[in-house]
C-alpha cells in the first residue's frame, strides 16, 4: 500500500501544530514500513492507493474527486476547530450552499463527502462535522492526537540547560505558539500579567497579526517580566518545557492542544480554558480558567506557580 498526503499549508508557511501533526503521522507511516510523500504535481500517474489529506477548505476538491474516481481512498484530517459558536457556522455555510459561486462551504461539503473516512481530533469536532455538513456517521470517528515518537525519545536526551544557558530564565510561565494571533489570544494572556513580577515566555513574534500589533507591542515593550522569542527549535522547545513551572493554554480554538499534552508530560502545571477540547484530552489535570477575563487568568497563573511539579499528569498522559 502506497500513500501520498496534501499538508494544510506549505511547509514553509506552516510552523505552528498543524504542520507538525502532519508530520508526525507521516513519519510514523513510514516507521511501520509503507511508502509515503507529498502529493507528486508533476507525476504523469497515479502511484498510490491511499490519499491523505489535511484540512478542507483550501484544497482544490476537483483533484480528490478525480482520483476518488480512479480508485484513491481518500483520509480526511478536517481539524475542524471553529472560533465562533456552531449556530453562526449552520447558519454561514447553510447560506453558503445557496449562492452560485464557488465558496467555503461548497469546497468544504465537496471534500468531506468524497472521503472515504474522517478523522476527527475530538468528540465536539466530530459532533460539528455531523450537525453542519451532514457528514455519515459511520465513515467519522475521534483519532486522539498523541505525543510523538520523536518528542518522546529526544525528551529522554535533551535537559533544561539547553534552553536556561541561552535565556537565563527558569520556573517561568510558558505559552508557545507559532505566531501571535487572535486565535491563540495571546493578548488575552498579556492582559493578565501586565505590570506584575509573573515570569512570562512567549514565542512566535515573527509572525505577528497586524490588527493585534499594536496591543501586543503596549503589553510587551517595557515589561522585563515578558521575554518574547521570534521561534523555537524542536530541540529548544522539549528544553524550554522542562525548565517552565507553568504552561498556559488561552487559544479561542484548538482541535486538540499539543503543547499541551508536550508540557504536561515534561512536568508542567497546566492552566487552560474553559474549552471541552481541552477538558476530553487532559481531564482534571489542568486549573481551567476563562480566556475572556484576564482577572481568571492571571490568579490560575498565581495558583499554578504556587503548586510543586509532579508528575500525575504525565502519567495520565502517557
Amino acid at each position: 500500500m502506497r500513500f501520498r498526503f496534501i499538508p494544510l499549508y506549505p511547509f514553509f508557511q506552516d510552523f505552528g501544530g498543524a504542520r507538525r501533526h502532519a508530520e508526525e503521522i507521516v513519519n510514523e507511516i513510514k516507521r511501520r514500513g509503507f511508502f509515503i510523500e507529498s502529493l507528486d504535481w508533476s507525476a504523469k500517474d497515479i502511484d498510490f492507493d491511499v490519499l491523505i489529506v489535511f484540512g478542507f477548505f483550501i484544497h482544490n476538491p476537483d483533484i480528490l474527486e478525480f482520483c476518488h474516481s480512479k480508485g484513491v481512498k481518500i483520509i480526511l484530517i478536517p481539524l475542524f476547530d471553529p472560533m465562533y459558536n456552531f449556530f453562526s457556522y449552520s447558519l454561514l455555510y447553510n447560506v453558503g450552499k445557496i449562492f452560485p459561486l464557488q465558496n467555503t462551504a461548497k469546497i468544504r461539503k465537496r471534500i468531506l463527502e468524497v472521503s472515504d473516512i474522517i478523522m476527527a481530533n475530538n468528540s465536539k469536532e466530530k459532533s460539528d462535522l455531523i450537525k453542519i455538513f451532514g457528514v455519515k456517521s459511520e465513515k467519522i470517528f475521534v483519532n486522539y492526537v498523541g505525543l510523538s515518537t520523536l518528542f518522546k525519545e529526544k525528551s529522554k536526551l535533551i535537559d533544561e540547560d539547553l534552553f536556561f544557558n541561552k535565556y537565563k530564565i527558569k520556573d517561568f510561565v510558558f505559552y508557545p505558539s507559532a505566531a501571535i494571533s487572535k486565535r491563540k489570544n495571546q493578548i488575552g494572556l498579556l492582559k493578565a500579567v501586565y505590570k506584575t513580577q509573573i515570569p512570562l515566555v512567549i514565542t512566535g513574534t515573527r509572525s505577528i497579526e497586524k490588527d493585534i500589533k499594536k496591543d501586543f507591542d503596549k503589553l510587551t515593550v517595557g515589561q522585563k517580566n515578558i521575554l518574547c522569542i521570534d521561534w523555537l527549535g524542536f530541540d529548544e522547545l522539549i528544553s524550554a518545557y522542562k525548565c517552565a513551572k507553568v504552561m498556559v493554554s488561552v487559544s479561542n480554538a484548538e482541535t486538540a492542544g499539543l503543547v499541551n499534552l508536550e508540557a504536561g508530560y515534561l512536568g508542567c502545571n497546566l492552566v487552560l480554558d474553559f474549552n471541552p477540547v481541552f477538558k476530553e484530552y487532559i481531564g482534571d489535570m489542568a486549573i481551567y480558567v476563562s480566556r475572556k477575563s484576564p482577572e481568571s487568568i492571571r490568579n490560575g497563573i498565581l495558583k499554578a506557580l504556587n503548586m510543586p511539579k509532579n508528575n500525575i499528569v504525565s502519567q495520565y498522559i502517557e
